[in-house]
């Protein structure tokens, strides 16, 4: 009876969770993430002309172009219209995919009804939840992510590596973050096994990582091969990789040294957050950081759990993660200014820490861990409404309704010339049609400006500000609607002629 009702919840949790990627498309009735636009062009464009060599293409999406091509085929087989997909079934289908793979891996560290719970990271931890409301390359590789561990860390059969050699290779070619990551994420927890045992001096207990050290050297050979073959996205000097070398000694070592001792590395770790926090938090231009901000972090108080018993398999794994995401967003944040844009997508692989952390929680507190759980699904119903339905001053613009789609069938009919935009019109609309090249700034700031400039923007751009990038808002300083010739407007939108 037990097992039925825990397999009845199971079914549950990953409808539930799977469920929650389409509200924003039924909400707004179109497609949700700026990122989303990119990709269904790309898929139009090798649908309309099959014979294009994908690696040919003048995009930096088609270097990875794998989660196009299986959009491509599933239109193709199915009949369904390539925007259908991207906006209702894409998302669903992969984080389906991915609970079913993250239950198989949790099965590693508890039993069932804990590893149940722990899916419901897919749900409380928000910024998750927000990314994933979209199929895009980075989601597409998770699931293949968590599916190469499992062959390649789970399962012992030898035959299993022709299996990881085919899914390692499809990671590289899907999304390079998320390769690089399952790369650091392996060879990482060599390290931290290492520690476990020359920390505690036990030579008695096998450590079997012989997978994690064959995974790391086939995804270096791969990754390395895809970047000399096909290109890279970011160009890093010998000085680069010196000062990435720094920040990897840095904390590696603080968590070598502090290994055992379990007050110092909370504290490390919750220094480190904090000042990651406020950097980033200074970063920002033109956003202001307060009670919405702060709900996305919330889940995030979840990992101290997992750092309750360092020698668990939860803490290995977990540090193992937050190890490299550290290392990542120092480095992005202080040093390495001009991938800071990227900080937030580190920021995601957190979900899987805070799955283990749950794990953890439920077996040791059950009704408290119930109870936490439940105001944390609160949390994240209150942020992604803000998100969804535009009123989130970091995120609004990820949002695209039907009157985005209108205006943008209008810019496609008749517009003459190239128009300008902030990020959310420049990827609906693309390159060719919309830039955020200076004269945008000039014609937010400046109402004397007459030089002809066409300017699509949005209400909530007008009140939280145009995104010139993630990490850049700029709020008008000129009432712009008063001081142009309004050309389209439907109360949600304007195109205006500067």
């Amino acid at each position: 009876m037990f097992t039925v009702k825990l397999s009845k919840l199971l079914v549950l949790a990953l409808i539930l969770v799977s469920a929650t990627r389409t509200i924003p498309a039924l909400v707004n009735s179109a497609v949700f993430s700026t990122d989303s636009w990119p990709l269904i062009r790309l898929t139009r464009l090798l649908a309309a002309e099959p014979q294009i060599r994908v690696f040919s293409i003048e995009e930096r999406h088609a270097k990875w172009p794998i989660a196009v091509l299986s959009s491509l085929v599933y239109t193709e087989v199915t009949g369904l219209d390539v925007y259908f997909f991207y906006a209702y079934m894409g998302a669903p289908l992969l984080v389906l995919t991915l609970s079913i793979l993250l239950y198989l891996l949790l099965g590693r560290l508890a039993d069932s009804a804990s590893r149940t719970s722990g899916l419901l990271a897919l749900l409380v931890y928000s910024p998750f939840v927000v990314f994933t409301s979209a199929y895009l390359k980075e989601v597409y590789a998770y699931p293949i992510a968590l599916l190469v561990l499992y062959l390649a860390l789970v399962l012992t059969r030898k035959s299993r590596w022709l299996a990881v050699l085919l899914g390692a290779t499809t990671l590289v070619l899907t999304h390079p973050l998320t390769a690089l990551i399952t790369l650091v994420f392996t060879s990482t927890y060599v390290f931290v096994k290492l520690t476990d045992r020359v920390k505690y001096c036990d030579s008695s207990t096998a450590i079997n990582y012989g997978g994690a050290v064959l995974l790391t050297a086939l995804l270096s050979v791969l990754y390395a091969v895809h970047g000399v073959f096909i290109g890279t996205y970011y160009v890093f000097s010998l000085v680069d990789l010196v000062v990435l070398g720094a920040y990897s000694v840095v904390f590696y070592g603080a968590y070598f040294a502090l290994y055992a001792d379990k007050r110092g590395l909370v504290a490390f770790t919750a220094f480190s957050l904090l000042v990651l926090t406020v950097i980033y938090s200074l970063l920002v231009e033109g956003v202001e950081v307060g009670l919405n901000t702060v709900l996305h972090g919330v889940p995030l108080l979840l990992l101290v759990t997992s750092l309750g018993n360092l020698r668990s398999e939860e803490s290995h794994v977990s540090a193992s993660l937050l190890l490299p995401v550290a290392v990542g967003s120092s480095y992005t944040l202080t040093y390495a200014k001009w991938l800071a844009t990227i900080t937030h997508r580190f920021l995601n692989y957190m979900v899987f820490p805070v799955a283990t952390s749950i794990v953890v929680f439920s077996r040791i507190k059950p009704r408290l861990s119930g109870l936490v759980l439940v105001l944390l699904v609160f949390n994240s119903i209150i942020v992604l409404y803000n998100v969804y339905t535009g009123r989130d001053p970091a995120t609004f613009y990820w949002r695209y309704t039907v009157a985005d789609t209108t205006l943008g069938d209008f810019i496609y009919e008749y517009a003459a010339k190239r128009l300008v935009s902030g990020v959310k019109y420049n990827y609906q609309l693309g390159d060719l049609v919309a830039t955020t090249s200076p004269d945008l700034l000039e014609a937010l700031r400046n109402c004397s400006a007459s030089r002809g400039v066409v300017l699509a923007v949005s209400y909530e751009e007008l009140v939280y500000g145009v995104p010139v990038s993630p990490l850049y808002y700029v709020k008008p300083t000129v009432n712009i609607t008063h001081c142009s010739s309004v050309v389209y407007s439907s109360a949600l939108n304007y195109l205006l002629v500067k």
